[in-house]
């Protein structure tokens, strides 16, 4: 439990950074006497603990650098130590018994409260994640709006995003997002209209008791594209004079160009290609065929680091099967007595698989 601060890794230091934002939170709160203030600030942590940290991680807990396997793990004993020592007034059960699994020979309810070090701090990492988490949901929601599964791979991703971000943000999180969003290409533009034709559209039922006769004007301002959107508020300027309205007073509506498909939120604007070659099709079998396969591994009681023999019968690519092979600890071949087959659909038609536990590593 003692405090970390050494690991250069850019998650390490976002989680820590976050565990201090929570404790100023909670402790500011519980200063205030306002007991039930720390729970959703409770529930958002684990979240971005759970599924941001924690599943970008995986792969340092057991393989690659020892160091940053170090750094890995004390990074997360520290922060759920912590966490445990912050939950105990409002959780005191399940916060002692996470200590317990992490300091046996200690209660949390002994411990003082916590201290972070204000070192970890770093308002400008919170926010250049939090930007690259949101352009990964607008992609995200945007595939599934069309229907386009996440494993198939897509060729090329545009973002916008607004003056007040564009400024702090690296583009070093290009690859980050074309992992999370499964795209070959991630370029970050000027400015939406750069990537998509967009139109203002102002709700004439609630501005125009607001507006009067300037409603004509506004209506004007928006179909010349004279608008400029801002943080809080949607400036609209036609004939030498403006009007500042609400968010959610002038919608905007954003029109993909060619194979493009645009959405957007608070600001953000995402832009993806739909357009399919046969190489990406391919690859995006590949993919499906690899997660069945994972799945079958999981169901048959496999240990992950059990070598299997894998027998696949269906238009899978050939240039394919190597990858297919690493990805599942697998040997192609044929399989007699298979400890699970599936038939699964697939762009390319039906594929059954079938697989058995190899008896070495070599068979």
């Amino acid at each position: 439990g003692e405090p970390v601060g050494a690991s250069s890794n850019p998650l390490d230091r976002w989680i820590l950074a976050r565990l201090h934002e929570v404790h100023r939170q909670v402790t500011e709160a519980l200063d205030d006497y306002q007991v039930d203030k720390p729970v959703p600030v409770f529930v958002e942590f684990i979240n971005d603990l759970t599924n941001w940290y924690l599943r970008r991680s995986r792969r340092r807990f057991w393989e690659g650098d020892p160091d940053d396997k170090r750094n890995a793990y004390t990074t997360l004993h520290f922060v759920l130590t912590q966490l445990a020592r912050m939950l105990a007034p409002a959780s005191p059960v399940i916060a002692e018994s996470m200590y317990r699994n992490l300091m046996p020979t200690e209660s949390v309810h002994l411990e003082p409260w916590p201290d972070i070090p204000d070192e970890l701090a770093d308002e400008r990492l919170l926010k250049v994640t939090n930007t690259t988490r949101r352009i990964i949901r607008v992609a995200l929601a945007l595939r599934a709006q069309h229907g386009i599964k996440v494993r198939q791979p897509l060729a090329r991703m545009e973002f916008a995003l607004p003056p007040d971000v564009r400024g702090f943000f690296d583009q070093d999180q290009a690859p980050i997002i074309a992992e999370e969003v499964n795209v070959k290409s991630v370029v970050m533009t000027a400015d939406a209209a750069a990537i998509a034709d967009v139109r203002y559209v102002p709700d004439f039922r609630r501005l125009g008791p607001k507006l009067g006769a300037d409603m004509k004007l506004v209506s004007e301002g928006c179909r010349a594209g004279n608008v400029r959107v801002e943080p809080d508020n949607v400036v609209v300027a036609h004939a030498g004079r403006e009007w500042n309205l609400g968010r959610d007073e002038v919608k905007v509506i954003f029109a993909g160009r060619d194979s493009r498909v645009v959405e957007g939120e608070g600001g953000v604007i995402v832009s993806l290609d739909t357009c399919l070659t046969k190489e990406l099709v391919e690859e995006g079998v590949a993919r499906e065929v690899v997660r069945q396969i994972q799945d079958m591994r999981k169901e048959a009681g496999y240990s992950i680091t059990d070598r299997i023999r894998l027998q696949i019968i269906g238009d899978v690519p050939e240039s394919w099967t190597s990858y297919i092979a690493a990805e599942t600890l697998a040997t192609t071949c044929d399989v007699i007595e298979a400890d699970a087959e599936r038939v699964v659909e697939v762009s390319s038609g039906a594929v059954k698989i079938r697989i058995r536990r190899a008896r070495t590593d070599t068979d």
